[in-house]
């Protein structure tokens, strides 16, 4: 399965964050990180890419998502630093959704 076929626009958010979290689960299963080796305190080079990766998870669902819909909130999380976890992200998309259903409610 690609990102192309999980394209929110026909799943639940929820639905479409557990099968994106699947892909990357099986992803992360391929793909090892080696340790680094020098032995310097400073390099930290696992956080550094643990935090590219992130990024990187942050950006592939915020393309999964009705650009329509979730524009605000797009640019307002990529505005934060730094960048929020991926659950924090699910958590601020679904009270954006669960206000314009309420707001749409209203309006009918």
């Amino acid at each position: 399965m690609d990102l192309a076929s999980c394209k929110q626009g026909g799943l639940e958010l929820v639905e479409f964050y557990s099968k994106l979290m699947g892909m990357w689960s099986v992803l992360e299963n391929h793909v090892k990180i080696s340790k680094c080796t020098c032995g310097k305190r400073e390099c930290r080079i696992i956080n550094k890419v643990a935090k590219m990766m992130n990024e990187e998870k942050i950006h592939q669902f915020f393309i999964g998502l009705n650009d329509e819909t979730f524009s605000t909130i797009h640019s307002q999380v990529l505005a934060l630093d730094p960048l929020p976890s991926i659950d924090v992200i699910l958590n601020m998309i679904s009270q954006e959704e669960n206000h314009k259903n309420v707001m749409l409610a209203q309006d009918h």
